[in-house]
């Protein structure tokens, strides 16, 4: 009787499994032969197609968290991927930077990983620059160490260049990780930084790099050595004075280079009180005032003494 019963709790689970399996099966089949979703971009080449009904399907939205504990967000916003460097640049199919096998679901997870440098070997001195420096900060040390790389911050499908992007842009990638991703304190960004008397302006207006680093160096690869909480800019006066910190934050290129403003043409293009300062205003400004208080007091003078005349 005890056999009999283990025979059939073992068919049971056996049937719950094979049919578990069929029912994947059934499923990767169906998305397979899925058509895409609608709405999307015109530009985007037919061989993407096939990918999108996954990878484009915000009903999907598909993520999964690797041996390392790294976040994969799957899913690709189609109108910012058509609208990325690299699909501008002639990188418009998937399989121009993703090789191995991809016509088995789910993936094979033993798929090459693409590499920035599989294309970029020009870049590779300014690659090993920024990543000299990322390791330096506090995202790579610590219990974050080896839980981040270049694609947690900037995804190869939605990368655009820094100068294209609006402030709200560029902080996009910290606001959804320290208040979404990783917030163990449960705090919002505007809480956490309640001891600035204008929070809520710099959060809007400046990008958080402006503030969680310290320029160092010829180039920008400084942007990418995040600082502890500690370390991090609290004096105002390291950005609102002159020669501060902010011209090396805002700037020009010259040859495909970044690089920083002088003072001049930081007044010309930005207002930071007390930091986009002109000389000459300072001085027409400081002579006025003198003017003022000179006439002010002249005048009250002249007052007094006729008052004292009549008095007599």
């Amino acid at each position: 009787m005890r056999q009999a019963g283990f025979a059939l709790g073992s068919l049971l689970v056996l049937g719950s499994v094979a049919l578990g399996i069929g029912t994947v099966a059934a499923r990767m089949a169906e998305v397979r032969h899925s058509p895409p979703p609608p709405n999307l971009p015109p530009e985007l080449p037919e061989e993407v197609l096939a990918c999108a009904a996954c990878h484009m399907n915000p009903g999907l939205r598909m993520s999964y968290r690797d041996s390392l504990g790294r976040l994969h967000q799957e899913y690709i916003d189609p109108n910012a991927y058509v609208a990325s460097i690299h699909f501008r640049n002639g990188k418009r199919e998937c399989t121009d930077c993703h090789e191995g096998d991809y016509s088995r679901f789910p993936h094979p997870s033993d798929n090459p990983e693409p590499s920035c440098l599989d294309c970029h070997e020009k870049l590779e001195p300014e690659y090993q620059a920024i990543d000299s420096m990322a390791r330096r900060s506090v995202h790579f040390g610590g219990s974050m160490h080896g839980a981040l790389d270049c694609a947690s911050c900037h995804s190869p499908h939605t990368m655009r260049p820094a100068r294209e992007m609006t402030t709200a842009q560029k902080n996009a990638g910290c606001v959804d990780c320290h208040e979404n991703r990783y917030n163990p304190t449960g705090l919002t960004l505007a809480q956490r930084h309640a001891w600035h008397p204008q929070a809520a302006l710099h959060l809007d207006r400046i990008a958080c790099i402006d503030c969680h680093t310290q320029p160092s160096g010829a180039d920008y690869s400084f942007r990418h050595d995040i600082l502890p909480k500690e370390e991090a800019t609290s004096d105002c006066y390291a950005c609102h004075g002159a020669d501060t910190k902010m011209s090396a934050y805002v700037g020009g290129f010259e040859g495909g280079r970044p690089r920083p403003y002088s003072r001049a043409e930081l007044v010309r293009a930005y207002y930071l009180s007390g930091g986009t300062r002109s000389a000459g205003l300072d001085w027409a400004g400081l002579t006025l005032m003198a003017l003022v208080v000179a006439g002010t007091s002249l005048h009250g003078l002249v007052r007094y003494r006729f008052a004292r005349r009549r008095g007599r």
